[in-house]
């Protein structure tokens, strides 16, 4: 679903969202800027696009391409898995049957407690459009997750909107470097535990 370059929909959408849809906003770098979202959606495709709608009226958005599949069918195809089946979805050496090459990427991550404002959407149009290849990937919360107090479990980032991840092709960090480095001033200051950093301090 391609989306207005800097405007606001998206956050405020999906972390209030129903329980049975989750969204991933994609800012990409590479080829070409592209500002895109996915998800998934537990329950018959005739209500999708009434749930989509607050998305689909964006100037300039559309809905590129929507399948209706039993969940495993989805978790492969989500995996990258989806021509292959689940014997072969492994990275080659770890399994008889693994065909999954090993990708090699650097990463870091943040966390969005408000929504950014102007100035903060601009920033990740800002970073996507530094030279390199790499996405910003913001994983909506809200829902479920921020119904268990965050003191209940290992996982205490329950009141966050979203999380960012800084996602690098290639071993090079240049490029998610300053992705990170635009998008401080909005964000929280906390990371995602499984993509920690060791340059952040305190980490």
């Amino acid at each position: 679903m391609h989306q207005a370059r800097r405007d606001p929909w998206w956050q405020a959408w999906a972390p209030h969202a129903p329980d049975t849809v989750t969204s991933i906003l994609h800012v990409n770098s590479h080829p070409l800027l592209s500002v895109e979202a996915n998800g998934q959606f537990m329950g018959l495709a005739s209500g999708l696009r009434n749930l989509l709608r607050p998305l689909l009226e964006v100037p300039g958005a559309s809905l590129r391409s929507s399948l209706q599949l039993p969940y495993f069918r989805l978790q492969l195809l989500l995996a990258g898995c989806g021509e292959i089946g689940a014997p072969a979805c492994h990275t080659e050496g770890t399994s008889d049957r693994g065909k999954l090459p090993r990708e090699t990427f650097h990463a870091k991550s943040d966390y969005v407690s408000k929504p950014l404002p102007h100035e903060g959407r601009a920033a990740m149009i800002a970073a996507a459009e530094a030279p390199g290849s790499g996405a910003l990937l913001c994983d909506a919360y809200g829902g479920a997750v921020a119904r268990v107090p965050k003191d209940a479990t290992a996982f205490v980032h329950r009141e966050e909107l979203f999380a960012i991840q800084y996602y690098g092709n290639g071993s090079s960090p240049t490029w998610v470097d300053q992705a990170a480095a635009k998008m401080r001033p909005y964000v929280s200051g906390m990371a995602y535990q499984n993509y920690i950093d060791p340059a952040r301090e305190g980490w």
